[in-house]
Formats: C-alpha cells, structure tokens, sequence
C-alpha cells in the first residue's frame, strides 16, 4: 500500500462502528480518516502517513479488523 490509499466498505455488509473502532485501533500505524455522509452506500477509509514497516499489510489487517467488529456487533444484536 502507498503511503497514502482508501479503501471502500459496504454499508450493506459493515457497520460503522466497527470501521471507527478500526480506525482507532490502527491510530499508532497510520493517520486514518473515515467518511461516510448519512445515507451512503459505501464507507471511505484514508490513510496517509502509514508507518513504512506496516504498509505492506495494513489494508489487509484493517480489513480483517473491521469484519471482525462487524461480525461481533451482529453477533450482540441478536441476543
């Protein structure tokens, strides 16, 4: 990943809270914006500034992380 990328996440599929959790975790790695207006259908992640030993890696891991959230916070929804 270039110092500088976005990805894209559904809305269909995550929730933002767990993209903003995401976004949190990964502070120490990257300067990490998320945007995503009322009523989107998509959720934009920026990061500039990646640290240079993690930015072969860290699309993928914040992916992971974010799907991880995801999947936790329907997993409490449905109790």
């Amino acid at each position: 990943m270039p110092l500088e990328a976005e990805l894209t996440f559904s809305t269909d599929l995550y929730v933002r809270s767990a993209i903003d959790a995401s976004a949190e975790a990964f502070a120490a790695l990257a300067d990490v914006t998320v945007d995503a207006p009322e009523g989107a259908a998509a959720i934009v992640v920026r990061f500039a500034n990646v640290r240079e030993d993690v930015e072969d890696a860290i699309a993928d891991e914040f992916c992971n992380h974010a799907l991880a959230g995801t999947i936790e916070h329907r997993r409490l929804a449905e109790v």
